[in-house]
């Protein structure tokens, strides 16, 4: 079963070795895309927790029936949190729930020194019938200090990452958390109806503020 297609993949429900999995396929011309899904998977393989998605295989053009390279994922049986959002379905108590849940997931990932880096509502499937949290898409984490480009969704980015230098932060996954925390309470994103330049702007400005502040000895905490 086909659920999504882009210029960088094609991701599909099949079966693999006699169990359901996410099966994202690259085409060999597709460099990049490539990369980051041999990141992916390299990347996965680091962990082994509840709450983050396994790796399955990764298989080389050689290897595979479509000749191209494929990136093998656990099927996570349940909707992304950006569904139940949109429906309006959500109670507090399973805000609650599955904030907790996402926040020993950050902590058991800060903790080896690795930042997910684009953290959201879409990042995010609530298990059945286990009712859990399981983050997903670990294309951008990284160790946490690296120097990167500009990653992640606008809505839930830490000021920080609009910095000309910035890093990758376990502050800024805890930043988006609360973000997702904010959105599944509200229905709305703190960035609301701006436009994305709008957005960038605001953003910009509380990081040099911020930056501003601490600059000064006055607001330094001891």
């Amino acid at each position: 079963m086909k659920i999504h297609v882009s210029n960088r993949s094609v991701v599909n429900v099949v079966e693999y070795q006699g169990a359901k999995v996410i099966r994202k396929t690259f085409q060999t011309s597709q460099k990049k895309a490539i990369e980051s899904g041999l990141h992916e998977f390299t990347q996965l393989n680091k962990f082994r927790h509840r709450g983050i998605r396994k790796a399955v295989a990764w298989i080389e053009p050689r290897e595979s029936e479509l000749n191209e390279y494929e990136l093998v994922l656990e099927y996570v049986r349940g909707r992304p949190l950006s569904h139940l959002i949109l429906q309006h379905t959500l109670m507090l108590c399973d805000v609650q729930r599955y904030s907790l849940q996402l926040f020993e997931t950050l902590r058991y990932l800060h903790a080896l020194g690795y930042a997910h880096c684009d953290v959201k509502p879409d990042n995010i499937v609530i298990r059945q019938p286990e009712n859990e949290a399981v983050l997903i898409d670990f294309e951008f984490c990284t160790d946490i200090g690296t120097r990167m480009p500009m990653s992640g969704t606008i809505d839930y980015m830490a000021p920080e990452m609009f910095a000309s230098e910035r890093q990758c932060q376990a502050a800024a996954d805890m930043w988006a958390a609360g973000m997702v925390l904010f959105h599944a309470i509200t229905g709305d994103t703190c960035t609301g109806e701006l436009s994305i330049e709008d957005a960038i702007k605001e953003l910009r400005s509380v990081h040099e503020t911020k930056k501003r502040l601490e600059d000064n000895k006055r607001w330094r905490l001891p």
